[in-house]
C-alpha cells in the first residue's frame, strides 16, 4: 500500500501508534513543510522572472529599430504587439511578487 492510498484516519492512527520513532522527526514538521513551501514559491518567483525578462527582451528588440523615431512612424502592429508584450510583463511582474510575498510568509 502507498501512503497515498492510505485514509486521514488511518494515516493519523499509525503516526499515534509510532509517536516514540518518530517524535523528534514531529519536532521539526512545521519547520520543514514550511521551507518546502518556501522554495516552491521562490522556484515559481524565479520562472515568473524569467517569464518576465524573455517578454522585456522581445519588447526591447521589437521597439529598437525606431529607436529615435517619431511615434507616428511605427506600424500600429508594432504598437499593438509591445503593448501585448508590456501586459504580459506586467502580469509576470506581479506573480513575481506575488509569490515571493507568499515565500516570506513562510520565514
Amino acid at each position: 500500500m502507498k501512503l497515498e492510498e492510505a485514509t486521514k484516519e488511518e494515516l493519523i492512527w499509525w503516526i499515534r501508534q509510532h509517536t516514540f520513532e518518530i517524535s523528534h522527526a514531529l519536532r521539526h514538521f512545521e519547520s520543514e513543510i514550511l521551507f518546502r513551501r518556501y522554495k516552491d514559491y521562490n522556484a515559481k518567483a524565479e520562472i515568473a522572472g524569467k517569464q518576465y525578462e524573455e517578454a522585456f527582451i522581445a519588447h526591447k528588440a521589437l521597439l529598437e529599430p525606431y529607436a529615435g523615431k517619431p511615434i507616428r512612424d511605427i506600424p500600429v502592429n508594432i504598437v499593438h504587439q509591445a503593448a501585448e508584450l508590456e501586459n504580459a510583463m506586467k502580469t509576470f511582474q506581479e506573480a513575481q511578487m506575488h509569490f515571493w510575498k507568499l515565500a516570506d510568509k513562510c520565514l
